[in-house]
């Protein structure tokens, strides 16, 4: 009796030991599920809504309707000629991206820049990004030179994203589609945003969602907006007012406004500015239009195709809009002069030139950056 109750304790042993083991397999698995973090949330599609809600300024720019356009070579030209735009990091940009939004927030001297490229993209292409943005910044235009004296550089985490850093601008590459280059604290912030979706962004904002769709921005070039306040308003201003349109220039400073340009056939460009009172929208339409005459008279003088008397400009409820169409032959012909009036403009853009080498990526840092 004794060895068959031993038996049976064995047996209990041995089938509940079983039992408890398939028991912690099966479970072991959920309970791990359950306690796993969740995964970060997706990078937007969209580039455009990675653009904060505060910011002052905003260019989109469909880079492919440029490389489309029929007068694409003379473009290029006019951007290495003219806008001394070095040729490699040009080439380097129509290769790589299609789309590139240009956004900055604040006032000066706080103005803060964020560009962000849609296209494909390597880590190796992340200091291309930080050069573009530092000659925007800082006005130089030289092609970058082995050298220079520049620091190397530095590469550190931030969060689940790999940002290099030099100077005060930093830059990222996102799921090899998005480069984001930018001041740092703007760039970062714009990161911590992805890992905490924000609902507030500046596509959804008034007067952007109103302007773009006034221009009729869809499928454009260039569709872009400046807040008062924002510094592309007071260089309008100061520009202006350099020209001796200084209560032109006050009256468009304090007032939202956007552009449009478009290349599908020829060139077109309008912009929309919507003013406190349509007595101010009237003021703003005879002002403008005084000055297009008085820049016609100098401009028939120079020889250039009467291009000015082709703008258009009227008042719709409060907002003054401006619309200008070259077509294809009109705008050959005003390329011709000036390429006549201008040559080669290798000389302006060589003058201006400063030895500025191209950050490059330096030893990761072993500090690694707050989350």
């Amino acid at each position: 009796m004794r060895s068959r109750l031993r038996l049976l304790g064995i047996v209990l042993c041995v089938w509940f030991s079983i039992a408890c083991a398939s028991t912690t397999a099966v479970t072991a698995p959920a309970a791990t599920a359950v306690n796993a973090p969740p995964p970060p949330p997706p990078v937007p599609q969209d580039a455009l809504d990675l653009v904060p809600a505060d910011a002052q300024a905003l260019a989109d720019i469909d880079l492919t309707a440029f490389t489309r356009a029929h007068d694409f070579t003379t473009w290029r030209g006019w951007a290495t000629r003219f806008a001394c735009a070095p040729a490699d990091e040009l080439d380097w940009l129509l290769g790589t991206t299609q789309r590139a939004i240009v956004a900055s927030t604040g006032a000066r001297p706080k103005t803060e820049g964020l560009v962000i490229l849609a296209g494909k993209y390597t880590a190796a292409d992340v200091p291309h990004g930080l050069s573009l943005l530092e000659r925007g910044k800082s006005g130089v235009v030289a092609a970058p030179t082995a050298s220079a004296a520049i620091p190397a550089a530095r590469s550190a985490k931030h969060g689940r994203f790999d940002v290099t850093t030099h100077a005060a601008l930093s830059a990222t590459q996102l799921e090899g589609r998005l480069l984001i280059a930018g001041d740092s604290a703007l760039l970062l912030r714009v990161l911590d945003r992805l890992d905490t979706p924000a609902s507030d962004h500046f596509a959804d904002t008034e007067p952007y969602r109103s302007l773009r769709s006034q221009l009729g921005c869809a499928g454009r070039a260039i569709c872009g907006a400046l807040l008062p306040g924002s510094e592309g308003a007071r260089i309008l201003k100061k520009q202006l007012t350099n020209v001796g349109m200084k209560a032109l220039g006050e009256s468009l400073a304090d007032v939202p406004s956007g552009v449009m340009l478009d290349l599908r056939e020829g060139l077109t460009f309008a912009s929309a500015s919507p003013m406190h009172t349509i007595d101010d929208a009237h003021s703003v339409e005879k002002q403008i239009n005084d000055w297009l005459w008085q820049l016609g008279v100098f401009a028939r003088l120079a020889g250039f195709p009467d291009v000015l008397d082709q703008i258009q400009v009227h008042v719709a409820d409060t907002t003054v809009q401006l619309h200008l169409t070259l077509l294809p032959a009109a705008l050959s012909k005003l390329e011709g002069r000036v390429d006549d009036m201008l040559g080669d403009g290798e000389g302006a853009c060589n003058a201006t030139a400063q030895p500025v080498a191209a950050p490059t990526a330096g030893p990761t840092a072993q500090q690694t950056a707050a989350p």
